[in-house]
């Protein structure tokens, strides 16, 4: 899946607000335009300091992400891949990718849309930093998730 926002072009100010809590969810938000990121339980408080500093001008990231960002680096190579969560479904998907089956199978077996599971693969890969499939099965076994 992948966000765009037209924030720059239309002088529109967005905040992501969600319960995703990973670096790489955060990083591909700002990528795409987002001018803020907060986790969904923050503070009301946190909130409007977050809106204004947004409308001010300010990137803002939700100071507990902000840290995490600053001390863990998500690039392939420089990863702490260990720290990756993933969800029961991440899981099924990426042990369904490991047994060769395709998003047709997937879908089926796990009664979702094909969709989804292209999103599920994205973030997986998105996650691990890696390009492809292959290079995902290789990462997840390699640090012990197959």
């Amino acid at each position: 899946m992948e966000w765009r926002f037209a924030s720059a072009s239309k002088g529109i100010k967005i905040i992501a607000i969600s319960n995703h809590d990973e670096i790489s969810f955060v990083r591909r938000m700002m990528k795409n335009g987002a001018d803020g990121y907060l986790l969904k339980n923050t503070d009301i408080s946190i909130l409007k300091k977050a809106i204004d500093a947004v409308l001010n001008g300010t990137i803002y990231i939700q100071q507990e992400l902000e840290q995490k960002m600053l001390f863990k680096p998500v690039n392939k190579g420089t990863s702490n891949i260990l720290n990756i969560k993933l969800t029961r479904r991440e899981k099924e998907v990426l042990q369904a990718i490991a047994n060769e089956k395709t998003t047709d199978e997937i879908s089926k077996s796990l009664f979702i849309s094909t969709k989804t599971v292209e999103t599920h693969r994205s973030n997986l890969m998105l996650k691990f930093g890696t390009k492809n499939s292959v290079g995902l099965v290789k990462l997840a076994i390699e640090n012990g998730f197959l």
